[in-house]
Formats: structure tokens, sequence, C-alpha cells
């Protein structure tokens, strides 16, 4: 899977941005907003990762993370929660969906930026202390 994400500076945090190719609203029943949370959180627990914040909308979610080797952890949570999803978009038989995201869900338009290039970083977030 193809990935945009470029961490320069592993010792912050960075705001994470991943869509659903084309803006389809895979994320638009509770089920599968679930699956991609319960990706950060087994990421959290098993490789480091630190979650500042997260939100899920239908098309995509925004996260502010950070942690050793993000760029690593963040492949690997759009890996595991592409394949689950699939499956979960089967089991609810929005076949218009399954038709559209076949023969793999991707997720297109990404971005990530340190959270030292936002010009609120110090009202978001206060930079990590060892």
């Amino acid at each position: 899977m193809r990935t945009r994400y470029h961490i320069n500076d592993p010792e912050r945090a960075h705001f994470i941005t991943g869509t659903i190719v084309n803006w389809l609203p895979v994320f638009a029943t509770s089920a599968c907003a679930d699956i991609l949370v319960s990706s950060l959180v087994h990421c959290r627990e098993q490789r480091g990762l630190k979650i500042y914040a997260w939100v899920v909308l239908d098309t995509h979610f925004h996260a502010i993370l950070g942690g050793p080797e993000l760029e690593r952890t963040i492949t690997a949570i759009k890996r595991h929660t592409s394949l689950v999803l699939l499956e979960q978009v089967k089991l609810e038989g929005r076949e218009w969906l399954m038709n559209q995201l076949v023969p793999k869900l991707q997720f297109g338009n990404e971005g990530v930026s340190s959270i030292d290039s936002l010009e609120t970083r110090k009202r978001v977030l206060p930079k990590n202390r060892p």
C-alpha cells in the first residue's frame, strides 16, 4: 500500500489525515469507525503509538499522533484497517460500496504535518517531554 507519510522529526507529534479513495463513506457506521479506533488502540499498546487526539468522519479521519517508527505504524494501521473494513462492509450488505472498493480498500489523499508547523501548536499540544 502506498504512503505519502514522511516523518521528518520522530520526536514531535504529527497531524495526520487519511481519507478513503473517492471520498466514499466507509466510516458511516459505528462498526466501521470502531475498526479504525481499535487499530489505533492496538498500535498504542503494541507499538508505543502516542495518541493525542482523533476524530473519525464518514469519509476520512484526522489524528494527532506520535511515537517511535511513526511512518511504519501508520502504514500498519492502514493495512490492517483496510482489510477488516472490507469484511465489515460486506457483512453490512453495503453492496454499492463494496463494488466501488474492490479489489481493495485504499486510503487516498493523505497528509501529515509536524505539530511545530502549525501556527496554533502551543494551544493544541505541548512538546513531548521525556
